[in-house]
């Protein structure tokens, strides 16, 4: 009996295995997160202001194209589609001397079936009023995140940092295989 019970789970783990493996090999899907969005305390006298953006594959060099600044521009297009289709999930803006953080965005939030039903496989994080090293006035930065079945596991949590030259992302995206 107890060696039946051993070779069950044995087969069940093995078949766990392969799916696991197979994941990258098949189709990718978009996965939905639990994301975490924070600023860095050297930012704390800043206000700074976080939109996360869902886009499809076929449109990611359109919006690696223009400087990220561009993106903040009142009539800039890609924004402007994006925010008629509800593509853009805004984090509420970071105020001086405000909350650091994290501000969370759960895997049930309602931005995740608009991007998943517009085909989104990438966020697009922008972040204004970031100082970024060797630029003046109000910079901006980019971090670009695979939202894929083979970066990330379902419901991963993910912890976004506004820090005060760049975007880190914590966990980083799985290496494709």
């Amino acid at each position: 009996m107890l060696r039946s019970i051993e070779r069950c789970f044995g087969v069940l783990m093995l078949a766990l295995m392969v799916a696991s493996a197979i994941g990258c090999q098949s189709k990718p899907r978009m996965v939905k997160l639990n994301l975490g969005i924070e600023r860095h305390e050297k930012l704390q006298n800043r206000g700074v202001e976080v939109h996360l953006v869902g886009v499809k594959e076929g449109e990611r060099d359109k919006w690696t194209q223009d400087p990220p600044g561009k993106y903040w521009e009142p009539n800039y297009h890609l924004r402007v589609n994006a925010d008629d289709l509800g593509l853009i999930r805004r984090i509420a803006e970071f105020t001086p001397n405000g909350q650091l953080g994290p501000i969370w965005v759960s895997a049930n939030d309602p931005i995740w079936e608009t991007w998943e039903k517009s085909g989104a496989m990438h966020l697009f994080i922008y972040a204004q009023g970031v100082a970024v090293e060797g630029l003046t006035g109000d910079s901006q930065v980019l971090k670009q995140l695979p939202i894929d079945s083979c970066s990330y596991v379902r419901r991963q949590r993910v912890m976004i940092s506004i820090m005060p030259s760049q975007i880190t992302v914590n966990p980083p995206p799985r290496a494709p295989d």
